[in-house]
């Protein structure tokens, strides 16, 4: 993230930041498909410790919103979890 956003204002940083972050987790028309990758990446880790990368591309909200708060502490972004 730094290599790619550091050299912007923090606000930019932000946007595009958050942006990134989607395109990621949250890949174009992915819908249907994403949904049950997630749910079939939960079944098989039922219990289990699963890295946040195992959801890429199938992550749910959370899971974008916790990659989005790691990368922006990264940054130095001010950025909290709610």
């Amino acid at each position: 993230a730094r290599k790619r956003f550091s050299h912007l204002p923090p606000e930019q940083q932000a946007k595009e930041l958050a942006k990134y972050v989607h395109e990621i987790m949250c890949p174009a028309g992915s819908g249907a498909e994403q949904q049950k990758a997630y749910r079939d990446l939960m079944r098989q880790n039922a219990g289990k410790a699963v890295l946040l990368s195992d959801f890429e591309g199938k992550g749910s909200c959370t899971q974008e919103a916790l990659l989005l708060k790691v990368l922006a502490d990264e940054l130095g972004l001010k950025c909290n979890l709610v």
